[in-house]
């Protein structure tokens, strides 16, 4: 533009920067102040609101601990319990499946062995009957020689000169098929077929076990896989396992078995197997429950009795009205349970900075920290010297900015204008006369 000689002075870069900086310094500082007090009380509010809210859900953690983390504990063991009972309901089908088909190849193996014996036998029993008959005909063939000579010696047999030869009686028995020794003893290959099976069993339980640890299995085949859990996990896993299993046991009742029952499972479990005692889901599901049970029934209160009395405590309502039920002790952690909130707090805000001995060292620094910022909320008088000093000093800074770029335009202004008169002499050159070119001249230089 300089060059060209169309530089248009009247609005330029320096006056809008100038007019800008200007503007800046028409604001007013009191008010300024009080925008920003207004914010700062909203923001402390915020804080003390979060901060009192957090100690308050320590103050229950503190008061609730305890019970609720034994309760804890008692509600990983049923869960662990019940819940790989309902994976290994799904798994058993796969398991008998297998077991199925490895026992049927055992059974025409075992059909194989036995048609052999029988085979076997059968022919000891032509061989001996063979030999029976070769005995019997060589001994009929020697009495009849002797009845030929006892013939050819008749006159002398009756004149007492010579002895009637006696037949040989023939004393061995003939073979008979229906003989014990001919009979098949089937004890050693049963005995056999029975361990054969027994190992066919461990065999489609490691086999289907180790393809479900393979996840192996898709989710339609068995949509339920046990997640096991201990008490030092994250409590969000906690509550989110035990509400998995809630959803999958919604229309379940889980009630233990009674001991009546129990031996007679347990009987069937020692002859035929686990997988192959139980059937339905429901029976998985309420013989592990009354098993967990039974096994923690030795200790004082028992495993149950714990159960019963965190369900009367917490004034859970009962579905059935028995104390046993598992859904309703779950419920207490998990869905805002009773004891949900106690135990995710404990572990989301006490025990990363405390053991829970020291929770109270805790509620007091939140004290401290709340009191602190109620201090802050008087202080409005410190507040406002503060920022008026800094607003003050912004708006010095300002002038001075002002000011500078005020100096710079007009300098900018000298050497703009002499660019151009000395542009104005390079373009006019040899269109001027003598004269003009003489004061062009003096104007560059």
């Amino acid at each position: 533009m300089l060059e060209a000689g169309i530089y248009d002075f009247k609005e330029t870069q320096f006056e809008k920067d100038i007019e800008g900086v200007s503007m800046s310094l028409n604001t007013n500082i009191q008010e300024k102040i009080k925008i920003k007090w207004s914010a700062e009380e909203r923001k402390i509010g915020e804080l003390i609101k979060r901060i009192s809210n957090i100690k308050d859900r320590i103050v229950k953690v503190k008061d609730r601990y305890t019970e609720a983390n034994s309760s804890a504990i008692e509600l990983v063991t049923v869960y662990n319990a019940v819940s790989k009972s309902i994976e290994d309901y799904y798994l058993g089908k796969y398991i008998r499946e297998t077991y199925k088909s490895l026992s049927e190849k055992i059974k025409e193996e075992i059909k194989s062995k036995k048609i052999a014996l029988q085979d076997r036998l059968s022919k000891v029993y032509e061989k001996d009957l063979l030999e029976w008959q070769k005995l019997r005909d060589a001994n009929e063939k020697i009495n009849e020689e002797n009845e030929k000579k006892n013939k050819a010696n008749e006159k002398l047999i009756k004149d007492k000169k010579a002895t009637k030869i006696e037949n040989v009686e023939f004393t061995i028995g003939k073979p008979l098929k229906k003989d014990d020794k001919y009979q098949p003893d089937y004890t050693e290959i049963d005995l056999d077929e029975e361990q054969m099976l027994r190992d066919a069993k461990d065999k489609a339980v490691e086999v289907n076990t180790k393809k479900l640890n393979d996840n192996l299995f898709t989710n339609d085949e068995i949509p339920y896989i046990h997640k096991q859990i201990n008490i030092s996990m994250p409590y969000n896993d906690i509550s989110s396992s035990v509400g998995k299993l809630l959803s999958v046991i919604s229309i379940l009742q889980v009630t233990p078995i009674d001991s009546d029952e129990m031996r007679v499972v347990n009987s069937s479990i020692t002859v035929s197997g686990y997988y192959w005692a139980l059937e339905g889901k429901s029976e998985y599901i309420d013989y592990a429950f009354a098993k967990v049970l039974n096994d923690n029934s030795s200790t004082s209160p028992t495993l149950s009795q714990k159960m019963a009395k965190s369900i009367k405590d917490n004034n859970v309502k009962n579905e059935s009205g028995s104390v046993f039920l598992f859904k309703d002790f779950c419920k207490l952690f998990t869905n805002g349970g009773a004891y949900e909130n106690v135990m995710s707090d404990y572990q989301s805000l006490v025990k990363p900075k405390f053991d829970i001995s020291n929770i109270d060292s805790l509620i007091i620094s939140l004290n401290t920290e709340i009191s602190n910022y109620n201090t802050q909320l008087t202080e409005k008088d410190k507040f406002d010297t503060k920022w008026k000093a800094i607003f003050e000093a912004e708006e010095e800074k300002i002038r001075k900015e002002r000011e500078s770029l005020t100096n710079m335009k007009q300098f900018v202004l000298l050497d703009v204008n002499k660019f151009c008169e000395t542009n104005k002499f390079v373009y006019m050159k040899d269109t001027l006369t003598k004269e003009e070119e003489q004061e062009m001249f003096k104007i560059k230089k």
